[in-house]
């Protein structure tokens, strides 16, 4: 009984180490936010989600590099007035809008994130673009964190390649892109448009 009793102790204590190690020293780290890019007017539900984690779960990169952010954020949208970034345009996507914040310094929408690549800003997405959802109840809207979200990407990639093309394709609109990213030459920028699309 003596073996039993020593075997058993010994469990608790390592199972004490395991429980103390999970609830010190394997947290992960969770940042604090003086502001939130979700608009006021839109709502949550109390789904166990701080409003920390949501802020810094709707813009950290997962590695996922699109298109270079400059391009992103100045290119023209290829069939309708104004740019693509364009928050009414993008919603026409199923793009969540946001408002800038520290994580979210270009006021992109929900579900975009910035990271870097070759010395240069690359927008991606995280999960958050395809899986919160936005529904209206009663006139409110209600963010749904981890929901089916109504997100076309599809449709979003070809206005995207379709934007690019026109861009390499027409001088004007290729120009005023230079305009916006004056660092690089006309020539070099048409380049790296072709070789991106």
């Amino acid at each position: 009984i003596r073996t039993l009793l020593k075997g058993f102790t010994a469990l608790l204590i390592v199972l004490a180490i395991i429980v103390a190690w999970a609830l010190t020293v394997n947290k992960p780290q969770q940042q604090s936010f003086q502001y939130y890019s979700l608009p006021k007017n839109i709502r949550t539900l109390q789904q166990n989600w701080t409003a920390d984690i949501r802020q810094q779960m709707s813009h950290t990169s997962f590695g996922s590099q699109i298109i270079p952010l400059n391009w992103l954020l100045n290119l023209e949208h290829p069939y309708q007035s104004g740019r693509l970034i364009d928050p009414k345009l993008m919603q026409a996507f199923g793009f969540i809008p946001q408002q800038h914040a520290t994580n979210n310094t270009y006021g992109l929408p929900l579900g975009f994130s910035v990271d870097v690549k070759n010395e240069a800003l690359w927008a991606g997405l995280t999960c958050t673009a395809c899986h919160t959802a936005l529904v209206e109840y009663n006139e409110h809207q209600i963010l749904i964190d981890g929901g089916a979200g109504q997100l076309n990407f599809a449709q979003f990639e070809q206005t995207l390649l379709r934007a690019v093309a026109r861009t390499i394709q027409e001088s004007e609109r290729l120009e005023e892109l230079s305009r916006a990213i004056p660092n690089i030459p006309i020539e070099m920028l048409k380049q790296q448009l072709t070789q991106w699309h």
